[in-house]
């Protein structure tokens, strides 16, 4: 992961701020998080990270003010994540170990969230501290003006600019399938990791854990796992346990079937692709993976229909893919069922509450207004289908967050949606430290 803007410290010699300061100004605006985030799309699965380090302790945990959160405060271990790079992100079974060790509660599963604030929140802090709304005013300055806030747009993006940016991966890691019929599992990497806890999931930025990829990573617990039928494992394999060029259409991959048509024969198709699935919470999880995860019957999957041997893709104008495959292959949910069992407990004997603990990887202690982002998170995570992201962080309160959200959803006025309504109203999280 680069910096989004690796100039030096100094932006403009002094006599062309006017004219530098605009054509920066309008290259931040093209380049957003989501161009940054794109590298991360293919994510492996933590089972393919290294060897765990092991964490000594020395840090402090300290409770948030609701209690659903604990902030793990240790300078030296938060900047050794920081500077590690995104393809070798420090492995936190340690820290698991020691938070089951200090606290009574049994959470389904830990999240770790890196306290890492976006480098466009920061500019756009900055810039509001200043005087300036955001980007678009500077487009509309006259040279005159731009010339005139030289010095302290200068100071915004050399303090920007002088900023570490965090890691890019965000990952699953789990130790135990609690359930049969989902899938592989995996390896016993960590033996003195408590048995009955499904893993961990880490984020390294904070916008990601209300609107980002925590709830892509939270269904690896479960989802794309597979063992056959073998050409629906196959694109799960080839894709990094996502559901590669398949009509699955969920939050780990698949394409939209009501885009899905072939052009002109010959194996030639065209469809809203995503294989390695979405990094943002702007659409329900798939029947697939809500029968995976116990909250749908086996009935609700219709037969999927999957791409054998895609040899060529290329990118359409207007967001679609065209692929060449050698057929189209069709699996129905029976298949998956003889391939790997039936999911057992099945709907609606399955779990449909699932406890968390939120810890939050930061070098220091955090104020009530600090944590004021990550309970709002935690509500809008926590609360019912009909929950809005605007509802829980006001505009007018997080103007910031908000551009980092949009960018993030790729398109201004996306509706994101919790886990409760990504569910269809049939699971809930619940957060909690004691």
């Amino acid at each position: 992961m680069k910096h989004m803007n690796s100039g030096g410290s100094k932006l403009v010699n002094k006599s062309m701020h006017g004219r530098h300061h605009r054509k920066r100004a309008r290259a931040l605006t093209r380049r957003t998080p989501a161009t940054c985030l794109a590298i991360a799309a293919l994510s492996a699965s933590c089972d393919r990270l290294p060897t765990p380090v092991v964490y000594l302790g020395g840090g402090e945990f300290e409770p948030s003010p609701s209690g659903r959160a604990v902030a793990l405060v240790d300078w030296r271990f938060y900047h050794a994540i920081l500077g590690a790079p995104a393809t070798s992100s420090p492995v936190l079974d340690g820290v698991v170990h020691e938070l089951r060790a200090r606290f009574p509660t049994r959470p389904d599963a830990v999240v770790f969230v890196l306290d890492f604030e976006n480098y466009l929140i920061t500019l756009s802090r900055l810039m509001h501290e200043r005087g300036f709304k955001w980007m678009e005013d500077l487009e509309n300055l006259s040279e005159a003006e731009l010339s005139r806030y030289g010095e302290a747009l200068e100071e915004v993006f050399t303090i920007a600019d002088a900023l570490p940016f965090p890691p890019g991966a965000a990952f699953n890691r789990r130790y135990r399938q609690l359930e049969t019929g989902t899938g592989s599992v995996p390896e016993r990497l960590c033996p003195a990791c408590p048995s009955d806890l499904r893993g961990y999931v880490f984020v390294p930025r904070r916008e990601e854990l209300a609107a980002g990829r925590f709830m892509h990573e939270f269904a690896h617990f479960w989802a794309a796992r597979l063992h056959g039928p073998p050409v629906l494992e196959t694109q799960v394999g080839d894709y990094a346990g996502h559901w590669g060029f398949t009509s699955v259409h969920g939050l780990l991959g698949g394409w939209d079937p009501e885009t899905f048509e072939e052009v002109g024969g010959g194996g030639v198709y065209r469809a809203d692709v995503a294989p390695a699935g979405r990094q943002q919470n702007v659409r329900p999880y798939a029947p697939l993976e809500l029968y995976l995860m116990g909250l749908a019957p086996p009935e609700e999957v219709s037969p999927i229909r999957v791409a054998v041997n895609v040899t060529r893709r290329e990118r359409l104008d207007g967001g679609r893919d065209q692929f060449a495959a050698e057929r189209i292959d069709t699996v129905t949910i029976e298949d998956i069922i003889a391939a790997n069992g039936p999911r057992v407990p099945a709907y609606p004997d399955a779990p449909t509450t699932f406890e968390l603990m939120l810890v939050v990887l930061t070098d220091h202690s955090l104020s009530d207004d600090e944590w004021d982002f990550y309970e709002r998170s935690i509500d809008f995570l926590e609360a019912g289908a009909e929950v809005e992201l605007r509802d829980v962080f006001p505009t007018e309160s997080y103007p910031g967050h908000h551009e980092i959200w949009e960018d993030f959803a790729e398109f201004v006025g996306s509706r994101y949606v919790n886990f409760n309504a990504s569910t269809t109203g049939r699971g809930w999280l619940r957060f909690r430290s004691e």
